[in-house]
């Protein structure tokens, strides 16, 4: 194989969950393993440069999320054989972490909700999904604070779908203080 996926799991249960074992990788179900639950040879790694240091938590750019996905994306562009080289480990095969929320305030917790959403809009609008998804799927962050468990709340399904939308148009509305850097 020349990737895989398996489950991050945080306080509350497995974080996302995988298609069966032995569906090829594509740019729909991609969205299913994050960062820490990603497996690549090296030589795969090297090929496609890396991580995007100007995606991600860290990076010097409003774009705090979607490293990950961005690089399974690029991957999938650059192999064509990786969609069938690409195993999803059985679910009793994880990473345990803890919760986006865990630990923040309110306002920290929908900051990071806000910086993550342009992460994940910039991701879909710079690998040309589909208007229709992209739209849909933004959209759906104002569903954030419903269909996640607490300390989430309704309420920060407004930040998850602004930056979002921010994202999707690859600018920022104010607030450029919402961004980390380590620089």
């Amino acid at each position: 194989f020349l990737a895989g996926g398996f489950t991050s799991w945080d306080e509350r249960g497995p974080k996302t969950t995988l298609p069966p074992a032995g569906t090829p990788l594509d740019r729909w179900n991609v969205w299913s393993v994050i960062e820490m639950g990603i497996l690549l040879r090296r030589f795969v790694f090297e090929q496609i440069g890396g991580f995007d240091e100007r995606m991600g938590p860290g990076a010097a750019t409003p774009w705090q999320v979607a490293e990950g996905t961005d690089l399974l994306l690029r991957a999938l562009g650059a192999r064509s054989e990786m969609a069938e080289g690409f195993a999803w480990l059985p679910h009793d095969v994880y990473v345990e972490g803890i919760s986006t929320a865990f630990g923040l305030t309110t306002a920290e917790r929908r900051r990071k909700l806000r910086a993550y959403g342009r992460g994940t809009g910039h991701a879909l609008r710079i690998h040309r999904y589909p208007w229709w998804w992209r739209a849909a799927f933004t959209a759906a962050g104002l569903l954030y604070g419903v269909r996640n468990a607490r300390p989430i709340t309704a309420l920060d399904g407004w930040p998850m779908f602004l930056g979002r939308l921010e994202g999707g148009l690859g600018r920022t509305f104010g607030q450029r203080n919402m961004v980390s850097t380590t620089r």
